[in-house]
């Protein structure tokens, strides 16, 4: 999945969409995290809108110039991750296959205010687009 987000404050979130437990910012730090929402830094919203990519393990293409920041897991008690930035009003809903802890990596390019951020869930997670099948044409 494939996403453009305004990081207004300089940050992109990963949350459960029910989260009720949101980590203390710093800009200090490459990312934070609770339970529940990781907060990412990225460069200033003055440079204009963040990449990002989130896929499932099995998709994960990463190369030497990608710097891992976060390996972890966040507690969903919903079906539902949600990407984006909450002061900007921009959020995007990913579906996942199941409740309970799912595995994340993030990734971000380059370290340094971060333009490319690469987010990774454990494999299967995320629900993927059911095909629907009309049958075979006579």
């Amino acid at each position: 999945i494939q996403i453009s987000i305004f990081p207004l404050y300089a940050q992109i979130m990963v949350f459960d969409s029910q989260a009720s437990e949101f980590p203390e910012w710093t800009a200090d730090l490459p990312c934070v995290a609770s339970d529940e929402a990781l907060f990412i830094a990225t460069h200033p919203d003055t440079e204009g809108n963040v990449a990002i990519e989130v896929c499932d393990s099995s998709e994960l293409r990463t190369s030497e110039e990608w710097t891992l920041i976060f390996d972890g897991s966040l507690k969903c008690s919903s079906h539902m991750l949600q990407v984006g930035n909450i002061p900007a009003g921009e959020l995007v809903d990913i579906p996942l296959a199941t409740k309970g802890l799912v595995g994340v990596k993030t990734y971000v390019k380059p370290l340094d205010a971060p333009d490319t951020v690469k987010i990774v869930l454990t494999e299967g997670a995320i629900t993927k687009p059911k095909i629907k099948s009309y049958g075979a044409l006579r």
